[in-house]
């Protein structure tokens, strides 16, 4: 006897949601661990790492963070932030770092 065609895809959706876990759980660690390592690298209190969807910046990762919450004032100051830098077509820097030496 076969299985329905409707268990088949239940099936199938299950493992696409486990796949899509396990995905999005070393999507975080790696995107976690690479800023975090700039971080350090380059003596940085802080480096965040964003996407931009549209004219949205979406703050992925932020360096000795493992979590944060996306609607704190922080993440949503970084997130301005960088919107702007992606409006004026720039890099952002701060504090800005004096360059006259």
């Amino acid at each position: 006897m076969s299985p329905s065609p409707q268990a088949s895809r239940d099936e199938i959706q299950s493992i696409v949601d486990q796949l899509a876990t396990v995905v999005q759980q070393r999507y975080s660690s790696a995107t976690h661990d690479l800023v975090t390592h700039l971080a350090v690298r380059f003596g940085c209190e802080r480096v965040s790492l964003g996407w931009l969807r549209g004219t949205r910046v979406s703050v992925q990762a932020i360096s000795h963070t493992d979590r944060f919450d996306p609607k704190s004032r922080l993440v949503r100051s970084i997130a301005h932030a960088m919107e702007e830098a992606v409006d004026q077509q720039t890099t952002l820097i701060y504090p800005q770092v004096d360059r006259s030496h």
